[in-house]
């Protein structure tokens, strides 16, 4: 079997489950199991043959596909912001949207500037290492309360050539985190998906995440609610909160916040709302 043929069996196989873009994800399959390019796709379609081997490892991601689970995750690779980075299904696989958090971040400090940065919930360390390339002179501390995360951040800190002690890496429940000092960003993606919600798209296979970076309590709320009460104590003067949040919360997370910030609200791309930049 040639590589054309496998291109169209496999998008078929995906076009049938309405898998969004089949063609395109046939073909980073097929990239990915022969270890080439796109543009070699293009040129060998017609001319390379498969062996037994390569062909059942395609279809065996393919199914795995079908169950739902995203296609970052079995390639082990998704790009963020002008990064590329190692994913596991250990780790929150970075969204398009969430970039958002990037730019509303950067004009908020000069680039050489001595800031002090927190992250929440570092995942794969996405945020927190395109964030160490903009601010030179910037000293994140990013916590997670998953070893297995920070085992992956680490991996992305050595992928990306990021010098190794910018990012301090702490294994903590945010919950009970009390640090030494206090900061001039504090940064995150929350999990802030309703408890019941959460447990729906994982039973319906829409999501594969790890459950723990997507359930934000009963309400979806529980993280921000932390968040105010930290910001009050850690954040400095004139500081940054930047987040992300879900549909149909921004009016309660304001209430939250109330009269203690300043609150800026923004949508995404898609007009969505989906951030905010809160100031002390």
């Amino acid at each position: 079997m040639k590589i054309n043929e496998l291109y169209q069996q496999i998008s078929l196989l995906l076009q049938k489950s309405f898998i969004d873009n089949p063609k395109n994800e046939a073909a980073i399959l097929i990239c990915f199991v022969l270890n080439i390019e796109k543009k070699d796709f293009i040129l060998l379609q017609n001319e390379r043959q498969l062996t037994n081997k390569q062909i059942k490892q395609v279809t065996k991601l393919a199914k795995e596909r079908l169950k739902g689970r995203s296609i970052a995750e079995l390639i082990n690779k998704k790009d963020f912001y002008d990064l590329e980075f190692f994913v596991t299904k250990d780790v929150l696989i970075p969204r398009p949207e969430t970039e958002l958090l990037i730019e509303l971040t950067l004009p908020l400090f000069k680039k050489d500037q001595e800031i002090d940065i927190l992250e929440i919930g570092v995942g794969s360390g996405a945020i927190s290492l395109v964030l160490a390339t903009k601010f030179i002179n910037a000293k994140i501390d990013a916590i997670d309360i998953s070893k297995k995360a920070l085992s992956i951040t680490k991996i992305n800190i050595i992928k990306n050539n990021i010098q190794i002690d910018k990012i301090n890496l702490i294994k903590s429940d945010f919950f009970k985190f009390s640090p030494k000092k206090q900061y001039d960003l504090i940064i995150s993606n929350p999990p802030y998906i309703p408890q019941k919600e959460v447990e729906n798209l994982i039973k319906n296979k829409i999501v594969s995440d790890p459950k723990i970076a997507l359930a934000g309590g009963k309400d979806g709320l529980v993280f921000y609610k932390k968040l105010k009460e930290f910001g009050l104590k850690f954040l400095k003067s004139s500081g940054f909160i930047v987040f992300e949040h879900g549909i149909g919360q921004r009016e309660d997370i304001k209430n939250i916040f109330g009269n203690d910030f300043k609150i800026e609200c923004f949508d995404d791309l898609a007009g969505i709302d989906r951030a905010f930049v809160i100031q002390k």
